[in-house]
C-alpha cells in the first residue's frame, strides 16, 4: 500500500505548478539566452550606439602647446555622449603635456549622425569638436573640424578613423 500512495504523491508532485515551473526554467534560459545573442547581433547597428568607441586621428594636430593625434573615445547612450578625448605623442603614448581631457556633450542630431562636443584640456584650452559619421566607409569615419578657442581663427579639419567599439578600462577615465 506505500508504494501506491508513494506513487500518487509522486504523480501530485509531477504535475504541480511548482514542478511545472522547473520544468520551463530551461527553455525561458534558452529564450534568454537567444534574445541576448539577437540584441548583440542588430546592437552594432544600433543608431542609439552608433558612435561608441575609440576614433583616431588620422593625421597630427599642431597647436600652440600641443603637438599628436588625438583619440576619442566615445560611450553614446542614446541622445547622450560622453568620453575622453586622448592627446597621443608621435610615439602613440599619452602626451606628457597633457594626455586628455573629458568630453562634454553640447549637441547630437542622430538623424544626421553628428555631434558637437567640448574638451577642456590641462591648460584651459578649450577644443570644440563638430563632427560627423560616414559609416558607408570601412573603418567608419568621424570628419568635420576642431576649433581651440584660445587661438584665434585656429579652426582644424580632422578626420577620424574607427579603431575598436570596445572601449578598455584604462581609457574611460582620464586621470591627469
Amino acid at each position: 500500500m506505500t508504494g501506491i500512495v508513494s506513487r500518487m504523491h509522486a504523480s501530485r508532485r509531477a504535475s504541480s505548478p511548482r514542478t511545472d515551473a522547473r520544468r520551463r526554467r530551461p527553455l525561458r534560459l534558452v529564450a534568454a539566452l537567444l534574445l541576448g545573442a539577437a540584441s548583440l547581433a542588430t546592437g552594432c547597428n544600433d543608431a542609439d550606439r552608433a558612435l561608441t568607441g575609440r576614433w583616431l586621428a588620422t593625421e597630427p594636430v599642431q597647436t600652440s602647446w600641443l603637438a599628436g593625434r588625438p583619440e576619442l573615445t566615445i560611450g553614446h547612450y542614446g541622445p547622450e555622449l560622453t568620453g575622453v578625448a586622448w592627446f597621443l605623442d608621435v610615439n602613440g603614448f599619452p602626451s606628457e603635456i597633457c594626455p586628455c581631457g573629458f568630453i562634454d556633450h553640447l549637441s547630437l542630431d542622430l538623424d544626421a549622425q553628428r555631434f558637437a562636443a567640448s574638451t577642456d584640456f590641462c591648460n584651459g584650452d578649450i577644443w570644440i569638436w563638430r563632427l560627423e559619421l560616414d559609416d558607408t566607409q570601412t573603418p567608419e569615419v568621424l570628419s568635420g573640424t576642431v576649433e581651440v578657442k584660445d587661438e584665434p581663427d585656429k579652426v582644424l579639419d580632422i578626420t577620424f578613423e574607427l579603431v575598436d567599439t570596445f572601449i578598455p578600462d584604462e581609457k574611460k577615465l582620464c586621470d591627469r
